[in-house]
């Protein structure tokens, strides 16, 4: 996929659980296309989650859902979240 095309397409967010400490991150991808292999933080891998809290939400439904889990979801991410 040409990063140029990337651009084009719409960021959908996942929110995994750190199978190490617990603590929730998010993940960008684009369209159910393209995955990035490292959190919005870039201190969880994708490889070490349990499980998905949610998968392939929007901007506005990832901020929603994560506001209403409130505990354990790294704030560096939430950061991103509302940086974008």
């Amino acid at each position: 996929m040409k990063e140029n095309s990337l651009n084009k397409l719409k960021s959908k967010f996942t929110l995994k659980e750190d199978k190490n400490t617990g603590e929730y991150h998010i993940f960008d991808s684009f369209e159910d296309a393209y995955f990035w292999d490292k959190s919005l933080c870039r201190s969880m891998e994708r490889v070490n989650s349990v499980n998905n809290i949610f998968f392939c939400k929007s901007e506005e439904e990832a901020i929603e859902l994560c506001s209403k889990r409130d505990r354990k979801i790294c704030t560096v991410c939430m950061g991103f979240m509302y940086v974008k």
